[in-house]
């Protein structure tokens, strides 16, 4: 079983750059996307929600020349983490990765 996401926004800051431990270019990007929910009267809520996502390899090379407003459609999978605090309680986490991301094209940006 596997499973994909796929997430359309706005990038809310520059892309951060580094590198692996093994030298590899690697990326995070804050992703602005809405969630819409249902209030419980019969209507939706709207909140605003930014994302981290990573970006290894082709995907970090996608986003360099990314900028904040731009909007990008991103393929992605969840990730696993866990860590140990300074007490010794394990915690456990979850972390966005890009499989893909691609610019979307709005409106006034055809013909360029």
């Amino acid at each position: 079983m596997q499973s994909q996401l796929y997430i359309s926004g706005k990038l809310n800051a520059n892309p951060e750059f580094f590198t692996t431990p093994k030298g590899k270019p690697w990326a995070r990007i804050l992703l602005e996307t809405e969630l819409n929910r249902p209030e419980g009267r019969g209507g939706f809520q709207t909140e605003i929600v930014i994302l981290p996502v990573k970006c290894f390899a082709r995907e970090a090379a996608a986003v360099k020349d990314l900028r904040p407003g731009e909007e990008v459609s991103i393929g992605c999978h969840l990730s696993a983490t866990k860590f140990e605090t300074d007490s010794g309680e394990l915690k456990r986490g979850v972390q966005l990765v890009a499989d893909s991301v691609l610019k979307r094209l709005g409106a006034n940006a055809e013909g360029r």
